[in-house]
């Protein structure tokens, strides 16, 4: 996350410093100033913690109201960050006071490192071994300083702390411990308190009785840089949160390995014992991520080739002795894995999380149960820390491992450099092959960072674990060594401050380490003003997470005040083009996107307008391309496009102002956009936009440097609410205030709801927000009552808005006797298809209130839908005669159907009304058809002729509602038991679906279709679209493929059934890349030289689902593919299908362009073919388009019939 936050608290601390520190005389009141600015810190991170708990009466400062509006996870974000800037003050203030304090006030110090040790309790599980080593600094300072009267209430506070973290976390070991060693119970600390003051312990044994603390906290130290929250929920759910570099990244690196690039295949024995290895290390991460760790190192002492093992576990009998002791060899390890082509950074992090594993003292049990009079002697604790000891400090220095990766990163740099894409698509490939997938980030991770760099890390995590081993073990010499690798760790670290890293090692554990060392008297001589700049780049989502970004509302102006801006846009969605993200910022008022943006930029070079012709010549340059040419093909290659460098164009073309900005940190209104002093103005005329842009600071990479978001200040008048809102207390004019401003978003969603539906859906979230907040304020106010229902309703949370409106209505009779309350009761059970007290609900809005038109409009739609069932309208498109006619050359209507599995009924639906309404049939009224998968198959079928050579079609848009209707069983098929107990990895069979299409379609070829047909599909060699056109079966015969196999291509759904061969290729679902193929229908038009003022295209959805309006792609697509192996779909889902809609809706006109969608309460999955969901799909098509009739203000419905009609 952003730098910022980090670097505001140094920016921050960097205010009294300079004020004071230039006097020393004044050193005691800066070490106050400090003290205090951290006590502030750390009673607002408190008050959050008040709030997770309601315990509202405790919270003082802070408001309760916003407060009761945030949602657990961001209070704790909250907390999390307010205890982090607790501790930098703390700990701040500690440097200053050891300072300038004689060694006499170390009750002062002790006390300083207590608070440090509760500001990180605060901030959440992921510090608890820095607590722990603050603690027991704190607990040294206090016994050290006075060994029979020491501070009994900080003493205990601190032993508290460590209880917490030790007794709730983990059970004592079953090792041997030596006799030296204190026992490990609730009164350890004590023991060793009250042995000290007797004199029977030394200072430096007490020193490693505390040491053995650190051991019984799991270890938790690092994480892979950029994890998402997607990651997180990608990890497998019985990993273990303590994993130290990450189970997955494990995988990727030991699993894969470097096969691709060595062009020799190894010979056969090699390559079977390679996958003996990879199936031992499977079932030994299995073994990990359950936390079963004695059976992990147990798995690893299976042979894998004749005499060999990778660790060895002796058990030996003498006499009445029964001996179990480790035999590890990290030199071996590494050399016999390098010998089977492992990777050398792979293999650094196994060493790793093997070493983490002996430093938890797993228990080792005999083979068999052993006799009573058998004594079982047992590794003792310093055993295991020995041997994790040797792996950490193997993988800092073997030289093997740097031999082989400077070997492998010389082979493959060329390579990656002129075929990278063919990388990925490998690592994407080989990584479906293995128990755990891995994710996108770990691929991304895994082809910008160079091997050489990983290796590099993994030492410096290595070398972090092997300090806290020998910190654990205790002793000068340990201590001593400890030390020696804390000031290698931070030497190598400032070496590297700019290097793109994939681990993250956090500043807070070696900051707590060198404090803990420094205590008991081993000091790395490392100055302190060099510690603070060693980790600029550590990134925290709990500081500052995409989530926090979002809820930031203010920015500082130039003249230091506050003002409110809309919620910024994210670039962050992989799917959507990036220039549609700052045009969806200003209202698309830009009509931009980035096939447009390259137009424009190639246009100014070719016509010499200046000064963008220099400008892209300068790019042109420095990105070592030939011509502006290559410098359109790498731009349309990249996902992340839009730079710095690129806003002085947008400023030009489109008269824009752009004004970076950054995060920032304030007490009161927590974090904040604070703009920089730069200002990107090449702007001609008066009507200006300015649009803030937020980045990281400035750095060596100049205008290249990444875009993060984008955002613009309220308008106006709203702006001026929300400073009356902050300035008033009256609690009545709050809620007026917050209405007004939960009503202006309700106008934007209402504009927005006809063309940009996700956009509407964001509006609709922002306006529930402020009714919402409203209501925490007076919950009896009718009208935020009735807004926040409508916002439920709107946002299609139709069980909570149902919820609401009965349970207020209980309560409050004012609520209940409102016309508008009743209204919306009916508008809800009609969404609920409960028709009958849709009707009842809305003739007692009528009674209510006179004159009532949008209640009896309501209830002319309702009556209407009683009396035209779903049942009786199927019955008479069965009925009905369609004419057939070919297309009017005239004009060019598109139809376009996306992919969705069982919801192909819902299309099928909607074109058999369109059939009904025209009389004619749809070959008739279209020019071109376009179709994947599900919509494939619905557009196959409707060009379809009904005989070779005779231009009629064979079957109405209703025989296909039958299909799914009776038939879909056959579509999916199960295995049977049996077959999947013979390793059949997919759900489905794909015979019974076979013969289905070739009952339906015959033997006809594409070439025979009556329109225009494009089918899409994956052809999963080269991981490219497929299509399927009829001008290319026309044109070329060897493409004149049977309409039956080119379904079982483009229903070829991953994990539901298996790839599809035909010829010499294999394909899967088109939806995996082009779900919704409008686009490419569209282009497909314009190739063929169709007069775009004659292009009508009528896009049709299959229904959606938006868990989250605010992120509106989070999760849409894993929500509808398979459940049982979301990781497929995290892999594969990388296509940009959520911005048809709005690039179709640019470039067309609003009558030229039409896209129907049903918004979904719940997901419907592909193959969910029971009864009611069939009967449920069936009655919301029929629903929603009876309702697009009945509301049809503009007549844009009527306007589309009558140019079918007239076709």
């Amino acid at each position: 996350m952003f730098t910022e936050v980090f670097q505001l608290i140094t920016d921050d601390l960097s205010i009294p410093l300079k004020k004071l520190t230039d006097d020393r005389a004044n050193s005691h009141s800066l070490v106050e100033h400090l003290k205090a600015s951290a006590n502030e810190y750390w009673n607002i991170a408190v008050e959050y913690e008040y709030a997770r708990k309601h315990e509202w009466i405790s919270v003082k400062q802070l408001k309760r109201t916003e407060l009761m509006s945030f949602d657990d996870e961001k209070l704790a974000n909250h907390q999390h960050y307010y205890a982090i800037i607790a501790y930098e003050y703390y700990r701040a203030a500690l440097r200053e006071f050891k300072a300038i304090a004689c060694k006499e006030k170390l009750v002062e110090e002790a006390e300083l490192n207590k608070c440090i040790a509760l500001s990180l309790s605060m901030a959440g599980a992921s510090r608890q071994f820095e607590v722990q080593i603050y603690a027991i600094i704190g607990i040294y300072l206090l016994v050290a300083n006075d060994k029979d009267c020491f501070c009994r209430e900080s003493f205990e506070t601190l032993q508290k702390l460590l209880q917490k973290i030790c007794w709730t976390k983990t059970s004592p070991s079953t090792a041997s411990v030596n006799t030296g060693q204190i026992e490990k119970d609730k009164s350890t600390l004590n023991k060793a308190v009250m042995a000290y003051s007797q004199g029977s312990i030394t200072l430096q044994q007490f020193q490693s009785a505390l040491s053995s603390e650190l051991r019984f906290t799991i270890f938790n130290k690092y994480s892979p840089s950029g994890m998402t929250e997607i990651e997180e929920i990608m990890r497998p759910s019985s990993v273990s949160s303590s994993v130290g570099i990450g189970v997955l990244y494990l995988i990727g690196d030991i699993l894969l390995g470097h096969e691709f690039y060595h062009k020799k295949q190894p010979d056969l024995e090699k390559s079977q014992i390679r996958e003996v290895l990879n199936k031992i290390m499977n079932n030994a991460l299995d073994y990990y991520s359950k936390g079963q760790y004695s059976n992990f190192l147990h798995s690893l002492t299976t042979s894998y080739s004749v005499r060999k093992i990778l660790i060895g576990i002796k058990q030996i009998q003498h006499g009445n002795k029964y001996k179990i002791s480790l035999d590890i060899r990290p030199a071996i390890i590494v050399s016999e894995l390098l010998g089977y082509k492992f990777s050398p950074e792979g293999i650094a992090n196994f060493l790793i999380l093997l070493g983490e594993v002996l430093l938890s003292v797993p228990e080792l049990k005999p083979k068999q149960k052993l006799p009573a009079d058998i004594c079982l002697e047992l590794p003792n604790y310093f055993d295991f820390i020995h041997c994790a000891t040797l792996l950490f400090d193997e993988v800092s220095k073997n030289t093997q491992l740097t031999e082989e990766v400077n070997n492998f990163e010389g082979k493959v740099k060329l390579d990656l450099l002129l075929k990278k894409k063919n990388h990925i698509e490998y690592l994407e490939k080989t990584s479906s092959n293995h128990t755990y997938s891995m994710s996108n980030s770990y691929i991304k991770e895994k082809s910008k960072i160079s091997a050489i760099a990983r290796l590099k890390e993994l030492r410096i995590v290595a070398k972090v674990n092997y300090v806290i081993a020998k910190l654990i073990a205790g002793g000068a010499e340990n201590l001593q060594h400890s030390v020696n690798m804390i000031k290698s760790v931070k030497q190598e670290l400032e070496e590297n401050l700019t290097e793109d890293k994939m681990f993250v090692v956090a500043e807070i554990r070696l900051q707590a380490l060198t404090d803990i060392l420094s205590t008991f008297g081993f000091i790395d001589h490392i100055s302190s003003a060099s510690i603070e700049v060693i980790f600029p780049h550590e990134k925290s989502v709990q500081l500052a997470s995409d989530v926090d970004i979002k809820n930031i509302d203010k920015f500082v102006t130039d003249d230091g005040k506050f003002s409110h801006c809309e919620p910024v846009v994210l670039l962050d969605d992989d799917e959507i083009d990036d220039f549609l993200l700052l045009d969806e910022v200003v209202g698309r008022s830009l009509i931009l996107n980035k096939t447009k943006f390259i137009k424009n930029v190639c246009g100014s070079y070719y016509n010499n307008v200046e000064p963008l012709k220099s400008w892209i010549t300068e790019i042109i340059s420095k990105e070592n391309l030939l011509s502006i040419k290559e410098w359109k093909s790498s731009f349309l290659e990249r996902k992340y496009s839009l730079t710095f460098q690129y806003l002085p164009f947008l400023s030009v073309m489109y008269n824009l102002i752009f004004q970076p900005c950054t995060v920032q940190s304030h007490p009161q209104h927590k974090l904040v956009f604070a703009p920089t002093k730069e200002m990107i103005d090449f702007s001609k005329g008066s009507a200006k936009i300015s649009i803030y842009v937020l980045t990281e600071k400035k750095n060596d990479s100049g205008y290249a440097r990444e875009i993060k978001g984008f955002f613009v200040a309220c308008d106006v008048s709203l702006s001026y609410i929300y400073n009356q809102l902050e300035s008033t207390s009256d609690r009545k004019l709050k809620v007026d205030l917050l209405n007004q401003i939960a009503f202006y978003h309700r106008c934007q969603a209402e504009k927005l709801d006809k063309t940009h539906h996700l956009d509407s859906l964001q509006q609709w979230s922002r306006a529930q927000k402020f009714y919402n907040e409203s209501l925490t304020l007076n919950s009896s106010h009718l009208l935020a009552m009735l807004g926040y229902a409508t916002c439920l309703i709107k946002l299609n949370k139709y069980t909570l808005a149902e919820k609401f409106l009965v349970e207020n209505a209980e309560r409050k009779a004012y609520f209940c006797d409102s016309p508008e309350r009743w209204f919306l009761v009916g508008v809800l059970k009609r969404k609920l298809q409960k028709y009958d007290e849709a009707k009842d609900a809305i003739e007692k809005a009528c009674c209510l209130k006179k004159d009532y038109v949008e209640a009896k409009h309501e209830l002319d739609l309702i009556l209407k839908l009683k009396k035209d069932t779903v049942t009786e309208r199927i019955k008479l498109y069965k009925k009905m005669s369609l004419a057939h006619a070919e297309p009017n050359t005239q004009q060019y209507n598109i139809l376009s159907i996306d992919g969705g599995g069982i919801r192909g009924l819902i299309p099928a639906m909607w074109i058999s009304e369109l059939e009904r309404r025209t009389g004619m049939s749809s070959s008739s009224m279209f020019h071109m058809m376009a179709g994947t998968s599900t919509g494939a198959i619905v557009t196959a079928c409707l060009s379809l002729p009904d005989t070779p050579g005779i231009r009629q079609p064979r079957y109405k848009a209703v025989d296909i509602v039958k299909l799914y209707r009776s038939h879909s069983e056959k579509v999916f098929t199960r295995a049977t038991r049996m077959q999947s107990l013979f390793g059949l990895k997919h759900a489905y069979l794909e015979e019974e679906k076979k013969t289905l299409f070739s009952d339906y379609l015959g033997d006809a070829r594409l070439s025979q279709t009556l329109n225009d047909l494009i089918i899409t599909a994956v052809n999963s060699g080269n991981t490219t679209t497929e299509l399927f056109r009829r001008s290319d079966s026309l044109a070329d015969p060897s493409r004149d493929h049977k309409l039956s196999d080119i379904l079982m291509c483009t229903t070829a759904a991953p994990t539901y059934f298996p790839p599809y061969k035909m010829n010499d290729s294999v394909f899967v679902d088109g939806g995996v890349q082009a779900n919704n193929p409008a686009m490419i229908a569209y282009s497909e038009a314009c190739a063929k030289k169709i007069n775009r003022d004659n292009i009508f295209l009528l896009s049709l959805g299959t229904g959606d689902y938006v868990p989250d309006p605010l992120r509106p792609s989070a999760e849409r697509s894993l929500l509808f593919w398979a459940y049982n192996n979301s990781n497929v779909l995290k892999v594969i889902f990388d296509g940009p299908q959520n911005n048809i809609d709005c690039q179709l809706s640019n470039m067309l006109d609003n009558d030229k362009y039409h896209r129907w969608q049903i918004w979904l309460e719940k997901p419907i999955v592909l193959d969910d073919i029971r009864k009611e969901t069939l009967d449920h799909l069936t009655e919301l098509a029929h629903a929603h388009f009876e309702e697009m009739d009945a509301f049809d203000d503009n007549n844009r419905l009527g306007k589309l019939i009558e140019r079918l009609k007239n076709h």
